[in-house]
Parts: structure tokens; C-alpha cells; sequence
């Protein structure tokens, strides 16, 4: 018995390590999800509109699965998420639980049991829907430096 429960939290404890993206890991992930998913592109590059169709959200989906703060089976991380947005809202002077309070409403549990695509871009509006919200999580998802986190 004693033995599983190390074994579980050498286990958990390795999975919960999670680094903060560089704009160049960002980029990569993104090269990788739009050449995973460049009939999308071509079927959607005369869309003139900042909305993503849902099927085009696919893209964004993987760069988020690619980049850690998004898992099939859970969701959107929040945790991870505050941890981006940790600077930006200091620097800005955004109340972090607000914002935490925001991503908790959005990133729902899935009792829908909805596809993770259509989860995902249903968290992904909600998020939109919050003005601030938003805009601190764009301007928030490139990481200055590449310390290790538990999240």
C-alpha cells in the first residue's frame, strides 16, 4: 500500500510540472497545429472575420492541447492560465481573482458531455464574452522566462 501511494506521487508530481511558453514555443505549436489542419485554412481563408468558426477553432484547440492548458479530459487549465496571466495582471492592475473567478465560470466541468471541440469553443466564447477577461489572456500567454511550475 505504501509503495502506490509513493509510486502515485512520483506520478502526480511529474505530470504537475508545467513551464510557461516562449513566444518561439508558442510559434512552433502554432506551425505544427496549422500544418496539422491546413485544409481548414484553405477551406476557411476567405473568412473575413476575428470570430473563429467552429470548425476552424480546431487549429486553436491543438495549439492549446500543444502548449498544456488544454487536456480532452478536463479541460481548460486554470491554474495554468492564471499562472500566464500572474504578470500581466499585476502589471495592469487586474484583480486576479476576478479574472480567476472568470476562468472558473467559463471552464466548465463538460456535464453536457460534449465533444471537447465543442467544450472547448463554448469555454473559448465565454472567455471572449468577458472584455477584461479577454484581453488579459491574450496579452498574457507568452511566458518571460521558463521556470518550472506546479500546476
Amino acid at each position: 500500500m505504501k509503495i502506490c501511494i509513493i509510486l502515485a506521487l512520483i506520478a502526480f508530481s511529474s505530470a504537475a510540472e508545467w513551464k510557461i511558453k516562449t513566444l518561439k514555443e508558442w510559434d512552433h505549436f502554432e506551425d505544427i497545429c496549422l500544418e496539422r489542419y491546413k485544409e481548414l485554412i484553405e477551406k476557411h481563408q476567405n473568412d473575413r472575420t476575428e470570430e473563429y468558426p467552429k470548425e476552424a477553432f480546431e487549429i486553436l484547440l491543438c495549439v492549446f492541447r500543444e502548449v498544456g492548458i488544454w487536456s480532452d479530459s478536463k479541460g481548460f487549465s486554470v491554474d495554468r492560465i492564471m499562472i500566464m496571466m500572474d504578470r500581466i495582471a499585476t502589471k495592469e492592475n487586474v484583480n486576479k481573482q476576478f479574472l480567476r473567478d472568470g476562468l472558473e465560470k467559463c471552464a466548465d466541468n463538460n456535464s453536457e458531455g460534449s465533444t471537447p471541440l465543442d467544450w472547448a469553443y463554448r469555454s473559448y466564447n465565454c472567455f471572449k464574452a468577458n472584455k477584461v477577461l479577454y484581453e488579459t489572456l491574450t496579452k498574457g500567454r507568452f511566458g518571460a522566462d521558463q521556470e518550472t511550475v506546479n500546476a
